[in-house]
């Protein structure tokens, strides 16, 4: 089912970490959702990209 998927790594989330901690003290990041390109809907429908 996932086949050629690619998951989210930890390095993925260590860079997305970085970015929020190293923003200005005057920017508010509330809400933050991430997600592979590669994403289930919980089991039934994988989006795997454009058709070819």
């Amino acid at each position: 089912m996932y086949e050629n998927c690619q998951p989210l790594v930890p390095e993925d989330l260590a860079d997305i970490i970085y970015f929020v901690v190293t923003r200005p003290r005057h920017v508010n990041i509330g809400r933050l959702v991430v997600t592979p390109v590669c994403q289930s809907d919980g089991g039934t429908v994988v989006y795997k990209g454009p058709s070819r």
